[in-house]
């Protein structure tokens, strides 16, 4: 579709890097950020912030996808990017609700992350 796509993971590189080999999955990336190579880790705005600098990505022209409120949820909405959040927990709304009042609260203001409620990230695409 034209874009690119990066992993943004809070992991060990030791572990991470071998098993995305073994499954053929690392040159489906533009990029891999793992936390341990980084010294920070996501929601920490130097994390996402370093991405964005070494690719000259503006934040309004990208989107974060993840299935955490504390960690990827955060990370999107601090930069202002659209973001989605992959329900792979199976979250019920009351709970979901209760993880978004958390990270507003970390940023002072109100987010409405999209939400795809079965997890499956294809459904952005109608796939």
């Amino acid at each position: 579709m034209g874009k690119r796509v990066f992993l943004l993971s809070n992991a060990q590189n030791c572990f991470t890097v071998p098993e995305l080999e073994e499954a053929k999955l690392s040159s489906l990336f533009d990029g891999i950020y793992i936390s341990s190579d980084y010294g920070y880790k996501k929601p920490a705005p130097e994390f996402m912030g370093q991405l964005l600098k070494d690719f000259e990505i503006r934040p309004e022209d990208a989107v974060m996808i993840g299935n955490d409120y504390s960690t990827d949820v955060l990370s999107g909405v601090w930069y202002h990017m659209d973001t989605v959040f992959l329900n792979t927990d199976g979250y019920r709304k009351a709970e979901r609700k209760k993880r978004l009042k958390k990270v507003e609260e970390c940023l002072g203001r109100a987010v409405e992350p999209f939400v795809i409620e079965s997890g499956r990230l294809l459904e952005l695409f109608d796939l």
